[in-house]
């Protein structure tokens, strides 16, 4: 490892991702190329930064509560041509970066830093639960049925969050209750944004580039097909079914009303085109969304009644036809 001194900030295109409990030390990505992250730890106390003899292929890394380890996904290879990610914990003290089973994207430590919980967005579920000390993977497979589901995920997450396995509180179980029932409605979430940003961002950069052979779309047509209120309408029903068939249309359900969300914002882009304090309200509505959160239900409910009753069809019908230029 290389330790240097530094002042109390990332790297160009870098980010701080966790700190340990005491707020000494702090883990931080910094972009090296198009798939490499460096891993860095800075100690607030002696002002030095030191970079791990490791990479990871997102910009997040996670630092346990003592700051000896540092949880990361990176490249393990390649199959068939493609490359494989896996989850790897970097000893600090030891030098040693140890591969674990899976790939996931988020890490969370337990107090006494022997266990890890690894979690997977793409399923909307927890997918493992590292134990450090034994080096096993203590629960890889969550089940094929929602009470084994539910039960993996109740485990996991109170042996994570009762410090040297002690009997946990009953603030903490229902707290740990609360996870795991908004667990897989979380993950769709973060997952249906960050597609959506990561392809608008990529949009940009193909037009950028000079690359893209169609004309940039106007988004605030966007719109969705007339199925996916039918299939909303479905997927709402069958979320009161139970069982694993309930856990999946919950999934659906948060998809969907995300997308209708989407939509919702671009009525709100249309509706607001005679305004003459537009960038102010559109501002503010994203503004308020971000804070709070749970204005998105506005838009969610803005999206749905645009597919009822049309209001951008009205509204664009009733304007005046465009100045010719000149």
């Amino acid at each position: 490892m290389r330790s240097v001194t530094t002042p109390f900030r990332c790297g160009a295109g870098g980010r701080w991702t966790s700190m340990s409990d005491d707020a000494r030390y702090f883990a931080s990505t910094t972009l090296l190329d198009i798939c490499r992250y460096a891993i860095s730890v800075y100690d607030r106390q002696t002002g030095t930064s030191t970079q791990l003899p490791a990479f990871s292929s997102g910009a997040s890394a996670t630092l346990s509560p003592d700051s000896r380890y540092v949880a990361y996904n990176a490249c393990a290879g390649f199959n068939n041509g493609f490359l494989v990610h896996a989850d790897f914990v970097f000893d600090r003290q030891t030098g040693q970066a140890t591969q674990l089973p899976g790939s996931n994207s988020l890490y969370v430590f337990s107090t006494d830093d022997r266990y890890l919980l690894a979690f997977g967005v793409e399923l909307g579920l927890f997918t493992a639960t590292y134990d450090q000390q034994a080096r096993v993977d203590a629960q890889l497979t969550l089940g094929a049925d929602a009470e084994t589901i539910t039960s993996a995920l109740r485990r996991g997450l109170l042996r994570v969050l009762s410090a040297g396995g002690t009997q946990p509180s009953s603030d903490i179980e229902r707290f740990v209750d609360m996870l795991v029932i908004v667990a897989p409605i979380a993950a769709t979430i973060i997952a249906m944004v960050t597609l959506t940003l990561n392809l608008w961002l990529a949009g940009k950069v193909t037009q950028t580039s000079g690359r893209l052979n169609r004309p940039w779309p106007e988004l605030r047509s966007t719109a969705l097909p007339p199925m996916a209120l039918v299939a909303l309408l479905v997927a709402v029903g069958l979320s009161f079914v139970g069982g694993v068939l309930a856990i999946l249309a919950q999934i659906v359900t948060t998809a969907l009303m995300i997308a209708f969300a989407l939509v919702g914002f671009a009525v709100l882009h249309t509706l607001t085109l005679s305004l003459s304090s537009r960038a102010f309200w559109l501002a503010g509505a994203y503004t308020v969304v971000a804070v709070f959160g749970w204005p998105i239900v506005a838009m969610v409910a803005l999206g749905i009644a645009d597919a009822l009753f049309g209001f951008r069809q009205r509204y664009l019908q009733g304007r005046p036809p465009p100045l010719p230029a000149s």
